[in-house]
């Protein structure tokens, strides 16, 4: 009878796992999705609705693709883009007050846009496009009333973002961390400019910020959970670089690390765990260079022959003495990551400007300070050297890239080309918190990052 009594007191390991959900008890998992949800659709609509204008980074073309792929089209070299885009464009304004033709036109003329009204982003692969284009116009469809395309696949941009933090949350538990430092870390993500401003237009950055997170959990699931299959992997790589190339820069330093492990577990005779870890590797090379090469090889061949970007010449110089000097002139830009950044004048204040140079310093110092509180063969040292391969590697990438392309080169690789390495900086600052029991100020500075940027967005505070 006692012994009865005594297993009916404590649940069984079945009933304890059902109530568990990729190993997180089930209410706090949805508790602090609830959460995420909340602040990503929260922020996103506001950046959205309040600066309505296209913004700088090539929103039309992108939107185009998006309404282009939905239909059925891919773009090509000389697309110009749908006339509804064209339209709605002239309704939203850009984000340098520009002259364009009215919002009450046919939007046909596609010269009398910036960029003769030509979609130049054709040769991005075409993941998120097809994502945010068939998601949004089953949405616009069943709204009554004029077209909002734009408005709605910009919104759709918070269901990017909420994965991204899942994801973050996720992976950091995965690697020790507090349950609610992992949050606060998660809640990071929207904080940071670039990750806010990309979630809230229509632009392939959008996904970045899920890459990384997602770069983090491979990392957690190889080293710490020790699970050594290549194809999962291989297949969130593949997966990333099918939004953008550079989203699988997080998944590509994950890749060069795991080769500096396996040759020192080499060294060390573990050869058979060397082996797998190697091929690991190669399975992310191979997915980023099927995808690459891939929809290079399809798209070379459609369009107009001997076509020239409008915007040649805007961004890109050309090469003046050793492409070397030129390639390697932008290889730490990667210190500033967060510290350069855009955001539209009704979004901007002087608090969150200090904010943002606060988070910049410590997100970029945290891989540093992540290896210094942690000794020799710690878990915890593979995830800071990801994050600084990342920050290095990103630079040089964009400028091989353009390069082999254009034999040109960037003379300013802007931030939001490393995006996806945004999500290693936090974790790497949320494990430095875990590793010295920083929990209390982690959460303070969270806590007031999130009223700064929440008023800010609202326009509460400004300039």
């Amino acid at each position: 009878m006692s012994q009865s009594s005594d297993a009916g007191s404590f649940p069984s390991a079945a009933s304890q796992a059902r109530r568990e959900v990729f190993g997180e008890p089930l209410i706090r998992l949805v508790s602090v999705s609830f959460v995420f949800f909340l602040i990503a659709v929260g922020l996103v609509s506001l950046v959205a609705l309040r600066a309505p204008q296209l913004s700088p980074f090539d929103e039309a073309t992108h939107a185009d693709y998006a309404y282009q792929i939905s239909h059925g089209h891919v773009p090509a070299k000389g697309s110009t883009l749908a006339p509804e885009i064209l339209k709605q464009w002239s309704c939203h304004g850009y984000y340098d007050g520009s002259p364009l033709p009215p919002c009450a036109g046919p939007g046909t003329d596609a010269s009398a846009y910036p960029g003769l009204g030509e979609d130049y982003n054709f040769a991005h692969p075409p993941l998120y496009y097809a994502v945010t284009g068939m998601i949004t116009r089953v949405a616009d469809d069943a709204l009554p009333g004029s077209p909002h395309f734009i408005t709605l696949a910009r919104l759709l941009g918070s269901l990017w973002l909420f994965s991204a933090m899942l994801v973050l949350y996720l992976a950091l538990r995965r690697f020790g961390a507090s349950w609610q430092l992992s949050a606060a870390a998660a809640m990071l993500l929207p904080l940071c400019p670039q990750v806010l401003f990309a979630s809230a237009t229509v632009t392939n950055d959008a996904p970045a910020a899920l890459a990384g997170s997602l770069a983090i959990l491979m990392l957690a699931r190889i080293l710490v959970q020790r699970k050594l299959g290549w194809m999962i992997p291989a297949l969130v790589t593949g997966l990333c670089a099918a939004t953008k190339l550079l989203n699988a820069v997080p998944m590509l330093s994950v890749a060069g690390v795991l080769v500096v492990v396996a040759i020192v577990l080499w060294r060390k005779a573990h050869r058979e765990e060397a082996q797998r870890l190697a091929l690991i590797a190669i399975g992310v090379l191979a997915a980023t260079a099927i995808v690459y090469v891939g929809w290079t090889v399809f798209q070379s061949g459609r369009g107009l022959a001997g076509w020239k970007s409008p915007i040649q010449g805007f961004h890109d110089h050309p090469v003046v003495g050793s492409p070397v000097d030129e390639i390697f002139s932008t290889s730490f830009t990667g210190l500033q990551l967060i510290n350069d950044f855009y955001l539209p004048p009704q979004l901007g204040s002087t608090w969150f400007t200090l904010w943002v140079r606060v988070l910049a310093f410590l997100a970029a110092a945290a891989p540093l300070l992540l290896l210094a509180v942690t000794r020799k063969g710690a878990v915890e040292r593979w995830l800071a050297a990801v994050a600084l391969l990342g920050m290095i590697s990103y630079p040089m990438i964009v400028e091989l890239q353009v390069y082999t392309s254009q034999g040109r080169y960037f003379p300013v690789v802007v931030s939001r080309y490393g995006m996806s390495t945004i999500p290693l900086l936090i974790a790497c600052l949320a494990m430095t918190a875990q590793r010295r029991g920083l929990h209390r100020p982690m959460l303070t500075g969270v806590g007031i990052g999130a009223v700064v940027t929440l008023t800010s967005a609202a326009g509460l505070i400004s300039n």
